[in-house]
């Protein structure tokens, strides 16, 4: 059985490419199990573009600071707040290739002793 695959996203006003990061994970071959997106007090439109995809996708969720703390507190929320197995930290402004999450999480399961695997890499060794 697959084990379960999360996402943590933080932001920070990376609104304008908020909508192809989050974009290019839902329509991976294998989608994320959860996407949580941790807001670090933007004051851009983020918000806006996080809630309408949390709405039109039940995977979706976000968190919000209310001011900027950084994005090792976001990531440190994220990692405490998600349920998955297997954790992909990614970045508001970098899309996915086609099948990252579904490579990604057959290498890790089929090398356990593995901490990460990263997009761009073929094998583990």
């Amino acid at each position: 059985m697959s084990k379960t695959f999360s996402v943590i996203i933080p932001n920070y006003n990376q609104a304008p490419y908020l909508v192809e990061a989050l974009g290019s994970l839902l329509r991976q071959s294998r989608v994320p199990d959860e996407i949580l997106v941790v807001d670090d007090g933007s004051t851009d439109n983020s918000l806006e573009v996080i809630r309408r995809f949390a709405l039109q996708d039940r995977r979706v969720r976000y968190i919000v600071f209310p001011e900027n703390r950084g994005v090792a507190e976001a990531c440190t929320q994220g990692l405490e707040s998600i349920s998955g197995e297997l954790v992909y930290h990614s970045a508001a402004d970098d899309p996915v290739k086609d099948k990252f999450v579904e490579e990604s999480a057959r290498l890790l399961e089929k090398h356990p002793q593995a901490g990460f695997a990263q997009e761009g890499i073929s094998r583990i060794g």
